[in-house]
């Protein structure tokens, strides 16, 4: 084997051991710790529907200057659950969708209610409107931004609605970590700020 060709087989191990490393690497993900309320059976014995409809302003979770930290175009989410002071486990990776609509079927389950299944028709529907949801870097903070509808439903009627919002900054130090407990704050709070108890009361369904 002359010089020559040792120098491209070289480079060429070189170039593929560059593009397996590169193919290996951990894609940046926000990682939200939600922390469940207790257990209360208070709407045990009626059952509901769960729906959600995806009307954020802007669609993308992550602003121009947090993509610098979370990458161009991943809108996927690390949920970890908890309870009380019991220390919280890995669930999954969702979508945002996905990451309401699981956490809010936990919430109604605490509360005694029986969940559908998703594609069955029941004439009760707690529906999530979610109409933000978004993380920003800005200058030296992190913003986050939530807001969303609770609505509860009879035979696709709205019975009674409550609206969430939410903002709050936390300082930026090197890496994502700041921002991770900035989110699942922001979201824990928000989430567990919707009165489903009240929503029922309110439309007279006891």
């Amino acid at each position: 084997m002359d010089k020559k060709t040792r120098i491209i087989l070289c480079l060429a191990g070189i170039i593929f051991v560059l593009y397996f490393m590169t193919g290996c690497a951990t894609i940046p993900i926000l990682n939200i710790e939600y922390r469940l309320p207790e257990q209360n059976n208070v709407l045990a014995n009626k059952k509901v529907s769960l729906g959600f409809e995806d009307k954020r302003l802007p669609k993308e979770l992550f602003s121009q200057t947090a993509q610098r930290e979370f990458g161009t175009g991943n809108e996927a989410v690390s949920l970890y659950l908890g309870r009380g002071k019991d220390p919280a486990f890995k669930m999954g990776i969702y979508e945002v969708p996905t990451l309401y609509k699981e956490v809010f079927r936990r919430r109604l389950i605490g509360l005694g209610l029986e969940v559908a299944p998703e594609n069955a028709l029941s004439p009760l529907q707690v529906l999530i409107v979610l109409k933000k949801f978004h993380l920003d870097s800005q200058g030296r903070d992190w913003k986050a931004q939530i807001e969303y509808e609770g609505r509860l439903l009879k035979d696709g009627n709205i019975l009674s609605q409550q609206t969430i919002t939410g903002e709050a900054n936390r300082l930026r130090l090197f890496g994502q970590t700041q921002a991770n407990i900035l989110m699942s704050d922001l979201f824990s709070d928000s989430i567990n700020k919707l009165d489903i108890i009240k929503l029922f009361e309110q439309a007279n369904i006891k």
